[in-house]
């Protein structure tokens, strides 16, 4: 809503977890490359891969939290579609 100044044109968003989160994260490598690593340093990618998604994902939730505090402060109308209950925001992510 901020950093891409969607705040300034778009007054209504509909929130849907169902469908999508915020982001998608993923590491794509050549195979033949991937294979050519030893399987110890192969580990140690994966080892971080799993760290940076979780520090990623938390910041993500993070920033989208105060991206909607900021579209609201601008008065933008917030509706949310969940298999028919309303989103709570990002918060409500965790819940699916």
């Amino acid at each position: 809503m901020q950093g891409f100044k969607i705040a300034e044109v778009v007054k209504t968003v509909i929130e849907d977890y169902n469908i999508s989160y915020m982001t998608s994260m993923w590491v794509a490598m050549n195979k033949d490359k991937w294979n050519a690593i030893s399987p110890a340093d192969q580990k140690a990618i994966e080892k971080i891969n799993a760290e940076t998604i979780e520090i990623q994902g938390k910041l993500w939730v993070t920033l989208t939290d105060k991206a909607v505090e900021f579209a609201k402060g601008k008065r933008h109308f917030f509706t949310g579609f969940q298999g028919g209950r309303g989103c709570n925001g990002a918060e409500d992510a965790a819940d699916f």
